[in-house]
């Protein structure tokens, strides 16, 4: 087999791997798939970086190089959804795998003694990084989508969420406020603490100032909800409407301030895909090595120093 197929064939089983990675992330992304279905794209992916760094170190031919990048980014576009935030993932995950492809080269040049495990650590947070971006655009696009078809349910989830959050705040000694009464029982409560004479006043006239009392409550807080619910659900209901509100109005800072935040989340865990990558690396560049696909040998190097 010659060099130049065998750069080729290097190519194409990169290329294969990514094609399966992109059309594994699209099921999990886009697919009603479980939780635990994400370790088969994690493994994938951290195959794919393990051949895209061998096709990286043994090609050297530029025209072959971006012909792999145009057909990589033509079946992205291909398998994913037709957006330009998710053309956009496609464009920058190319651009970072080409460079890449160029760094782990120029690790390779400088030195003197080959080493698998070297070179792959030099760029591999490059790689890595390609890959999260263009998950967490696609993830921003996908919540967007959802988001845009019912705007409501997003917000009632948030809703049901902050209140369980609020419920672990509601004992009088943490807030001051006990958040598991009432909202009828608070404004009783307050409306007392107020009025000293209040269980004085005959019972039609408590009735008619409680009931102010809570329309002023609501017109303060511009909320509306029965008096029978926890404040814990009365604060949670007004913080979602606070969070609608600004939502509106900064609907333009939403994708950059999504796509950070998912990406700060992914990056928790890219240690894990960073240790598996390079050690899938080095199984499959030995195994080749043993098969005779690669070979290592001495070639003369010239170096620039810097003299007077």
């Amino acid at each position: 087999m010659t060099t130049k197929i065998k750069i080729i064939t290097s190519g194409f089983v990169s290329l294969f791997f990514l094609v399966l990675d992109w059309v594994l992330i699209n099921s999990a992304l886009f697919g009603d798939k479980p939780l635990l279905f994400w370790i088969w794209p994690g493994l994938v992916t951290a195959i794919s970086i393990a051949f895209l760094t061998l096709f990286g170190l043994v090609n050297n031919n530029r025209w072959i190089t971006y012909g792999f990048g145009a057909l990589a980014l033509v079946t992205y576009l291909l398998i994913f959804p037709k957006a330009w935030v998710v053309a956009l993932a496609g464009l920058v995950f190319i651009s970072l795998m080409l460079w890449f492809e160029r760094r782990i080269r120029s690790e390779e040049a400088v030195r003197q003694h080959f080493s698998i495990r070297s070179v792959t650590s030099a760029g591999i947070n490059v790689i890595i990084y390609a890959f999260l971006l263009s998950l967490s655009l696609n993830i921003y696009y996908n919540t967007s989508a959802e988001f845009k078809a019912n705007p409501d349910s997003f917000y009632e989830a948030l809703g049901r969420s902050a209140a369980k959050s609020t419920r672990y705040l509601g004992s009088e000694g943490r807030t001051g406020i006990d958040l598991n009464q009432t909202l009828d029982q608070y404004i009783r409560a307050e409306t007392v603490k107020q009025n000293p004479d209040f269980d004085q006043i005959p019972e039609e006239f408590k009735q008619q100032y409680l009931e102010q009392a809570k329309q002023d409550f609501f017109r303060q807080f511009n909320i509306q909800i029965p008096g029978d619910q926890p404040l814990s659900e009365v604060v949670a209901q007004f913080a979602v409407d606070r969070v609608r509100a600004t939502a509106e109005k900064n609907t333009e800072l939403f994708p950059i301030i999504f796509t950070l935040i998912i990406l700060a989340l992914l990056r928790t865990f890219s240690f894990v895909l960073r240790w598996v990558a390079t050690f899938f690396t080095w199984v499959i560049f030995e195994s080749l090595l043993q098969l005779q696909f690669f070979r290592l040998s001495k070639v003369a190097v010239e170096v620039e120093k810097l003299e007077i």
